[in-house]
């Protein structure tokens, strides 16, 4: 259900959701091609989304990069604390990155590097570190907070790399363009000048977004936790998309051995690639 409020020549959505189901999304005769592009689950909402306003609206702007640029996410609260943790943790090898100092985005990877191994059984001559080494635009910007380190590796590889990519497909299957404004890059460029408080403050997030909105958006709105878009993937896996579990697992690119009595997303990734590899008839 997408409802509709006006803002002068700006329309804005609020969609509310009704259960999600993974087989109306992956229709018939293109499982394998659509659910190879589900290793994040919210495309999945997304895609709902779009399809829930197409034919009214050909172009759309959606909030892509607010977190990223102005510390909307719930990791960034108290982030130089949780990273002195991460890396006494990492220290004594209960997380990876130590002496790369990649912790921070090691500590999001779905598998550790001993299980991607494992996994790979030596086809992976290039590991997450060296890539992390090699990428020229983490390197040329080392410098800065904890708290700025963290809001580059997002905007760079999570946003640039999953989030854009995958926003612009679930759009344009309905054939709709979408823009976010957030992600100019003079907007970019210019809240690299805000001051750390005026990110996150706290448990504050977005504070000068927030700020910056009194006066135009309900307190309900300017105060609400923030909400993801995930979905319950070990209900799918165990019901709906079971059958295509059973038979796409294990991915015949990895080693069957490790990906045995898997569950919830680290289930999901494996299934996402299978599909993958079956799709594109992939192999070593």
């Amino acid at each position: 259900d997408a409802r509709a409020c006006h803002w002068g020549r700006l329309t804005v959505f609020h969609w509310q959701g009704q259960a999600l189901d993974p087989i109306k999304i992956l229709p018939n005769g293109y499982s394998y091609g659509r659910m190879s592009q589900y290793a994040e689950v919210w495309s999945f909402t997304r895609e709902r989304l779009a399809e829930a306003i197409e034919g009214r609206y050909k172009v759309i702007l959606d909030g892509d990069g607010g977190d990223e640029v102005f510390g909307g996410y719930r990791h960034y609260e108290h982030i130089e604390a949780k990273q002195v943790v991460k890396t006494a943790a990492a220290a004594v090898g209960l997380v990876d990155g130590f002496r790369s100092g990649t912790v921070y985005a090691q500590s999001k990877t779905t598998f550790r590097t001993t299980e991607r191994d494992r996994l790979l059984n030596g086809h992976g001559a290039r590991g997450l570190e060296m890539i992390l080494a090699q990428d020229a635009f983490l390197q040329a910007r080392k410098g800065g907070s904890t708290l700025r380190k963290a809001l580059r590796h997002d905007l760079h590889l999570g946003l640039a790399n999953g989030l854009t990519h995958k926003m612009d497909m679930a759009l344009s299957r309905y054939g709709i363009e979408g823009r976010a404004p957030l992600l100019d890059h003079l907007v970019v460029e210019w809240a690299e000048g805000l001051t750390e408080d005026d990110l996150v403050r706290g448990t504050e997030k977005k504070v000068f977004l927030r700020d910056a909105y009194t006066q135009d958006l309900p307190p309900e709105v300017l105060n609400r936790p923030k909400r993801g878009f995930g979905g319950p993937v070990g209900k799918w896996l165990e019901g709906p998309l079971r059958d295509l579990a059973d038979a796409m697992l294990p991915c015949p690119l990895l080693e069957p051995g490790p990906q045995q009595n898997l569950r919830g997303q680290r289930q999901w990734t494996l299934l996402s690639l299978a599909c993958w590899a079956r799709q594109w008839r992939a192999t070593w």
